[in-house]
């Protein structure tokens, strides 16, 4: 029983029916896997996403979702397995490349996340998010310049994109740039008005210096 958490839900309740009536269809344990991991149950997608697996190892959608799975449980090493897995039975999956490089980037493995967002764009060009992880890649190498270069392009694929605005306000605030770092702080404000940390920084640079005191 999923309790009153989804009595309501219509679409998961489908996908429930969608599975007892055919218990031995990977694609059904699929979709509820995915229904249930948008939910937050990461646990019950798991499990739909392994009973996939059994019918069909080849299932690169299962592999796909215990990816995802295993990195929202912070289970790096097995998502790190699954998305290895899902890249080479589906190389030419922009976001599969993309879901690898998001785990090899949290384990500190940076050339090599490096590596996963490159054929990510390669495979697909208008990939702000993926141009988004590179800037922090660099960032993170210390390279602020190619960072930078990295946001700009991908503001250039998605001008609303909050995120971007405030990495790049925050790099140039860093770098003693204050109307570059106002200016994109401003945008990423007006793009996502209760952006917090933005906000923060642009009160910092805008609020008056203290008057010394007589």
């Amino acid at each position: 029983m999923l309790g009153a958490l989804t009595l309501n839900d219509d679409a998961l309740i489908g996908y429930l029916a969608a599975v007892r009536r055919a218990p031995d269809n990977p694609k059904a344990h699929d979709c509820l896997g995915y229904a249930f991991f948008q939910r937050g149950l990461v646990r019950k997608a798991l499990e739909e996403f392994k009973t996939a697996l059994q019918l069909d190892p080849s299932d690169i959608h299962a592999h796909n979702g215990l990816g995802h799975a295993y990195d929202s449980l912070g289970i790096l090493d097995k998502a790190m397995e699954e998305y290895m897995e899902a890249t080479r039975l589906s190389p030419d999956n922009p976001y599969f490349h993309y879901g690898y490089g998001q785990v090899l980037k949290k384990t500190g493995a940076l050339d090599a996340a490096l590596e996963q967002y490159e054929e990510a764009l390669r495979l697909k060009p208008d990939f702000p998010e993926a141009r988004y992880m590179m800037g922090h890649i660099y960032k993170k190498m210390g390279k602020l310049d190619d960072a930078i270069l990295e946001y700009r392009e991908a503001l250039r694929l998605k001008p609303d994109f909050p995120e971007v605005h405030y990495t790049l306000g925050i790099i140039y605030y860093n770098k003693g740039l204050l109307p570059e770092s106002i200016r994109e702080l401003n945008e990423a404000v007006r793009l996502k008005p209760n952006f917090g940390e933005a906000r923060h920084y642009l009160d910092i640079m805008q609020k008056p210096p203290d008057k010394e005191k007589s």
